[in-house]
């Protein structure tokens, strides 16, 4: 069934499962597709991973090791890998908590004290995820970069179907110059997340502390770029519009995410 990947039904999620101990009938789940992967909840706090083609199978392979890693240095909590199947699927342990990033959001917007006390909190797990791991344990299979942004040729080529203003164009290509010319020391790459915010972070029901952070599938062996956050600051670049996920639109009520 795996040996082909590309498109899963039920069906094969529930026959796949069942060699990780999960006895399920096609009703009893939901198929969440990801880039080049599927997600399916799974009962008691798990998660299963499926490749949907080579690219996927390398991507989640990358995460189990990261995953691993923070498991052993770090205290914090991050997916723990329970199952993997010799297939290239996996079954994870999800952080525990909630995960609601909307109503946390909006609730950081009123409330000073609890966005210092998630900020502080994010700082905390990113200081230990930062400083605990080392190149030497990543050195021959994270990705140097992350996957945004693209580079700057492709930059280049898109940004004139989406400005017209010249001299906006002429202002980007400078900035676009400064990136280029940017030259970073080795020893200032850490292990990065890429993609820290509400909406990859698992929460206490009664007491709003963090209990971890998830979706490590874009870290990499990068640099730490510091841009204050608005409603804290942590040591990770901030996103001031990403949506807890794709298919919400931009909005002034988007959540700030923090993005290493």
């Amino acid at each position: 069934m795996m040996d082909g990947m590309g498109i899963l039904t039920t069906d094969d999620v529930c026959l796949a499962v069942r060699e990780a101990g999960f006895a399920l009938g096609p009703e009893d789940i939901s198929l969440d597709p990801r880039d080049e992967r599927l997600a399916v909840a799974l009962p008691g706090g798990y998660m299963a991973w499926f490749p949907t083609n080579a690219d996927g199978s390398a991507r989640l392979k990358i995460e189990r090791k990261v995953l691993h890693l923070l498991a052993d240095r770090c205290r914090f909590a991050a997916p723990k890998i329970v199952y993997v199947s010799p297939s290239g699927f996996d079954v994870r342990a999800t952080v525990p908590g909630v995960h609601k990033p909307w109503d946390l959001y909006r609730r950081i917007q009123h409330d000073p004290v609890l966005a210092r006390r998630i900020g502080v909190s994010l700082g905390e797990i990113l200081a230990e995820q930062h400083t605990r791991i080392s190149e030497v344990d990543v050195a021959d299979w994270l990705p140097r970069r992350v996957s945004w942004p693209n580079s700057c040729d492709w930059i280049r080529g898109r940004l004139p179907d989406v400005v017209e203003d010249r001299e906006l164009l002429r202002h980007a290509e400078k900035v676009l110059q400064v990136y280029e010319g940017l030259s970073v020391d080795p020893s200032d790459c850490v292990l990065v997340h890429s993609d820290v915010g509400l909406h990859n972070v698992a929460v206490d029901d009664a007491t709003d502390a963090v209990n971890g952070i998830f979706d490590y599938d874009s870290a990499a062996w990068q640099i730490v770029i510091t841009i204050s956050a608005t409603w804290f600051s942590t040591s990770e670049k901030t996103t001031f519009w990403k949506p807890p996920c794709p298919s919400m639109s931009r909005s002034s009520d988007a959540p700030s995410t923090l993005c290493e």
